[in-house]
């Protein structure tokens, strides 16, 4: 797993308005997909998992481009700087924050934990961190 085996436990939060995303069942979202639907859904915390569980009544198409919301204050998780992920915190200590991103693409398993000069890599769908910025 990379460098974050060693730091040990994490938490993942809303980079708006900094509530814990974790939920028993996992990381907590509200999802909207392309026909505009709106239902929960619960990521595996551990990184380069990619397990999930949702309301399967819930239809998503292979790469469709899904909305990510935090369920606390709603605000749209769409990363600014790389509009096909979300973005989210990883939150170590108080002091200790990384920029987490995974693709919004369904089906697609990438997702980068950036650190201050250290890009960790996860999922089999990977690209080079500098095509990232090329998006």
């Amino acid at each position: 797993m990379g460098i974050l085996k060693d730091i040990g436990t994490y938490e993942y939060n809303c980079p708006h308005c900094m509530e814990n995303l974790r939920a028993k069942e996992g990381i907590e979202f509200h999802t909207r997909n392309e026909k505009g639907k709106m239902r929960p859904i619960f990521l595996d915390p551990d990184l380069g998992k990619y397990e999930f569980y949702y309301d399967y009544s819930h239809v998503f198409k292979d790469k469709e481009k899904v909305d990510f919301s935090c369920p606390h204050c709603e605000i749209n998780l769409k990363s600014s700087k790389h509009s096909d992920y979300v973005e989210i915190l990883m939150v170590v200590s108080e002091d200790v924050k990384f920029e987490v991103l995974f693709s919004r693409l369904y089906g697609v398993k990438r997702t980068y934990i950036v650190m201050e000069d250290y890009v960790e890599k996860h999922g089999d769908d990977m690209l080079d961190f500098d095509e990232l910025y090329e998006i």
